[in-house]
C-alpha cells in the first residue's frame, strides 16, 4: 500500500477519515487541558476556603467589641485575686479567713522566698518575661479530718488560685471522743511578678 492508495482510500471514505482526526485532536485537547484541570480545581478549594474563613470572621466580627470587653472583665477579676510578694499580712489573712471559716487551726505558715532566675536557660527566659509568677508557701494544719477536708475544700474553691505541690497527713494527738490530723501543705499561689 502506498501513500496515493492511502488518498484514494480515504477520499472514498471521507467521513470516517474526518472522524479519526476529530477524534485526534479532541484527544490531544484533552491531554493538553488535563493540567489546568487540576490547578483550577485547587484554586477553587482554595478559594472557597478563604470564602469560609472571611465569612466566619465577619459573621463573629460583630460581637467583637462585646467580647473585649468580657475578656477585660475576667482579666480584672483575675487580677484581683493574685498574690502580693511583698504584702505578707494581706497573704496570711488569706489563710486564718480559711483557719476561722473552717476550724482547723494553722500550726506554722511560712512564705517561701521566689526561686532566683538563671538567665542562660530557656524556661528561665519564658519566666522573666512572663506578667505572674508563683509564691510558695509552707503550711502545717491541724485539726479532726471532716475540718482539714473542709479547709482544703475551702481552699480549692476559695477566691486565689493555686497548684498543690504537696500533702503530708500524720496522725495527730487525740482529743476525747475525736482524733485529730496534723497536715503540712506545699502550696504555690499565683501572684503577680515583682
Amino acid at each position: 500500500m502506498n501513500f496515493s492508495s492511502i488518498i484514494a482510500l480515504s477520499k472514498k471514505h471521507i467521513s470516517a477519515v474526518v472522524s479519526i482526526v476529530v477524534i485526534l485532536a479532541c484527544c490531544a485537547f484533552s491531554l493538553l487541558k488535563l493540567g489546568e484541570i487540576d490547578v483550577l480545581e485547587s484554586q477553587e478549594r482554595d478559594l472557597s476556603i478563604e470564602y469560609g474563613r472571611v465569612m466566619k470572621n465577619l459573621k463573629y466580627g460583630n460581637a467583637l467589641t462585646e467580647d473585649l470587653a468580657s475578656i477585660e472583665v475576667l482579666i480584672e477579676d483575675a487580677e484581683s485575686r493574685l498574690f502580693e510578694v511583698k504584702d505578707l499580712a494581706k497573704n496570711y489573712d488569706y489563710f486564718y479567713t480559711l483557719e476561722a471559716k473552717t476550724g482547723v487551726t494553722i500550726a506554722a505558715m511560712r512564705q517561701l522566698s521566689p526561686k532566683p532566675i538563671d538567665a542562660r536557660s530557656r524556661q528561665n527566659r519564658k519566666r522573666r518575661k512572663a506578667k505572674y509568677s508563683s509564691i510558695g508557701y509552707d503550711i502545717s494544719v491541724v485539726g479532726t479530718f471532716s475540718q482539714v477536708v473542709n479547709f482544703l475544700r475551702s481552699l480549692e474553691g476559695g477566691a486565689a488560685h493555686y497548684n498543690m505541690g504537696k500533702l503530708l497527713i500524720r496522725q495527730g494527738k487525740s482529743k476525747g471522743e475525736s482524733s485529730q490530723v496534723e497536715v503540712n501543705i506545699g502550696i504555690n499561689m499565683l501572684g503577680r511578678k515583682i
